[in-house]
Formats: structure tokens, sequence, C-alpha cells
């Protein structure tokens, strides 16, 4: 019979057709991006897994876990938290397998607009090919603001390809690119310091301190300090300080007396306020160590020891000249807690006051 050929001729044409439409549709199915995303942001603001959900409404490509592996295409670390005149500010690293990494600020006026600017960004660094078009032309936007990330792929303005579908679902207009006013870039090669690190700090410093002697004692001195670095205003730090002051040349009724002091102080700062490379902290400040008096050009010269001590606090100014070296300023007040008086007798001219004042400013080195 004629018709048992043709019936399978067009068996085998249709069975090509299938194998050619499995193939094409396997090759327009790009492989999956494994990389590990770290969200840190009040709970109030966004979670971790709105990000995710942000991102996997951009792509399906992409797969996020919590924990690094070594497959995977980068590292991915997003902070969102609240800043000055309510917006909202949010930083992006990306560590790409490969070596390069990046960091991006922004400022956005919600954490709604800040979750979606993250989301469009890690789709930027890892699958660009995803974006839509409206998507496309907020990641130029972005661009323009946020410049060049080392090592992120270039986004594209092309929507992709879809695979052929019995029929179109409707799918909701794209949403408006977040409001973006401020974009900074960091070097790629310096290191980020995570949230709740150590870090460490010297220095020496020059103070002036008005009380121990009747006039101000000039003085030096070194200090160490141990920090702990957060992102928020509770970043603690302890400061010990080892100094030496002196005044000579006192002169008064019955002699010329000469004071000096040398002692061990500890500031510990709880609060810190920062912008940009100037940080303030507000201390609880004491001070032990031992004052010695003399005098001179009177008929019984003598000399003495004694001990002195402060308890107060202080506010420390410290303005960073890059990522290790610093600046810093102090005040500090305390209350005297010994108030010792001197005279060459019988006339006494100088009495310890109540309250004790110091004025630092100093220069030290931070690691790491």
């Amino acid at each position: 019979m004629r018709s048992e050929p043709v019936t399978l001729a067009m068996g085998a044409a249709i069975t090509v057709v299938l194998v050619g439409w499995a193939a094409a549709a396997s090759a327009a199915d790009p492989a999956p991006v494994t990389a590990s995303l770290d969200v840190v942001a009040a709970a109030a603001c966004t979670t971790r897994e709105e990000v995710v959900a942000r991102i996997a409404a951009r792509s399906s490509r992409i797969r996020l876990h919590a924990g690094p592996d070594a497959g995977d295409a980068a590292a991915i670390r997003a902070v969102i938290a609240a800043g000055a005149s309510g917006t909202v500010t949010a930083e992006l690293t990306v560590a790409q397998s490969a070596g390069g990494r990046s960091t991006r600020k922004l400022t956005a006026r919600s954490c709604a607009d800040a979750a979606d600017a993250l989301a469009l960004m890690v789709v930027i660094a890892l699958d660009p090919s995803s974006l839509a078009a409206g998507d496309a032309a907020a990641a130029g936007g972005a661009g323009k603001a946020a410049g060049s990330d080392a090592g992120a792929a270039p986004p594209s303005a092309a929507p992709s390809p879809s695979k052929p579908t019995a029929a179109e679902t409707p799918q909701p207009p794209p949403s408006p690119p977040p409001s973006v006013s401020t974009a900074v870039d960091v070097a790629a090669s310096e290191p980020e310091i995570p949230p709740g690190r150590p870090r460490y700090g010297v220095g020496a410093f020059a103070a002036v301190l008005f009380g121990p002697a009747p006039s101000p004692m000039p003085g030096f001195g070194v200090e160490a300090a141990a920090a702990l670095e957060r992102e928020s205003i509770w970043s603690p730090v302890i400061v010990v300080r080892g100094m030496h002051a002196w005044q000579d040349d006192v002169r008064a009724v019955g002699g010329v007396a000469a004071f000096a002091l040398d002692a061990l102080a500890l500031d510990a700062c709880p609060l810190r306020l920062r912008a940009a490379i100037l940080e303030a902290r507000a201390c609880g400040a004491g001070l032990v160590g031992r004052l010695s008096a003399s005098g001179s050009n009177t008929y019984l010269p003598r000399a003495e020891d004694r001990p002195f001590a402060t308890l107060g606090g202080a506010a420390f100014l410290t303005l960073a000249l890059g990522r290790y070296v610093t600046l810093s300023a102090r005040f500090g007040l305390g209350a005297s807690l010994v108030r010792d008086a001197f005279a060459f007798s019988p006339r006494q001219f100088h009495r310890v006051p109540a309250a004790v004042i110091e004025l630092d400013a100093g220069v030290g080195v931070r690691f790491p």
C-alpha cells in the first residue's frame, strides 16, 4: 500500500523536529549560577528571604545559599541600615571566585527600595542576560550612578530570549527602578572589616593638665587601644594611656616649687558616632598616679611624693588619614579623689582643685 511509506516519512520528520526543539530548548536554558548570600539588616527593615525573593523574580538561574562553597561563582554580603534624615543606606560586597572584589554603597528612600536596588545589583553581577527590558534600563541608570564593579559582568540591554510555549503567561509591568541618591566605590583591593571584628591601635600624644599644679602642666604619653568594630552606635573601645607631665619654676612666697606627675589612665568608650572619616566617642575615664612636689630657695627644702587620682569622663574626636593612620583630640574632665595642699610654711600657695581638666592631641596607627 502506498500510504504506509508516507506515514513512516511523516513520523520520521516529526521525530527530527521534536529532537531539534529539545536541543534548542536545552541550549537556551543555561546552567544555574550558585553563590552565597549574607544579609545584615534589622528585621523590621528587610530579611534575607525578601532579598532572595527579589533576586529570584529577576533571574531563575541564580541559586543562593547561606554558607560559602568551593563551586560558588561569588560570595555576596549585603548590609542595610537606617541613615540620616530618614534615608536608608545599603552596602553590597561581591567577592568573585576568580579573585575580583567590589563594594558598592548607596542611599535609598526606604528599606524596600534599598533591597530592590541590592537585588538588581546582584543580578547585574551574576546573570545580566536575564534582565527584562525595564530592569535593563534601571541597570543602565544604576550603572551611571554607581560606576563600574571590579570583576562584575556588564549588564545587557537586551531582554533574554524566551522558550516557545503554547500560551504566553501575562507578566506584571516591571517595577520602577529604586531611588538611589548616592553611590560610592570602594577600592577592590581594600579588605572590608566585618561587623564585630576586633581592631587594635597604638599611638603617642601631647597633653596639658590643669589642676595638679598651680600652672598648666605640659606632658606627653603613649596609648594602646582595643576596639570592636560594629555597624552601630554601640562600638566599644578601651584605651590605656601612660603619661608624664611636669611644671617647674613655680614661684611663691617663701620659695620656688616644682611638680611632676606620672600616671596611668583608662578610658572605656561604649558609644561611637561616625560620619565618613570622622569619629566621636563618649567615654568613662579614670586616672591614678604619683604627684611629686619639691621646693627650693627656701629655708627647709623638701621633696615629697603623693598619690593622685581622678574619676570622670572624656570625649574623643578621631580623624582617619587613610585606613591605618589617625589623628585624635581628647577632652577629659575628672573629679579629684585626692586633694593635697602645698605650702612654704606657713603660707599655702596651692591646693588640688575639685576638678582636673586634660587636653590631648595625638597621632596613632590602627590595625588590621
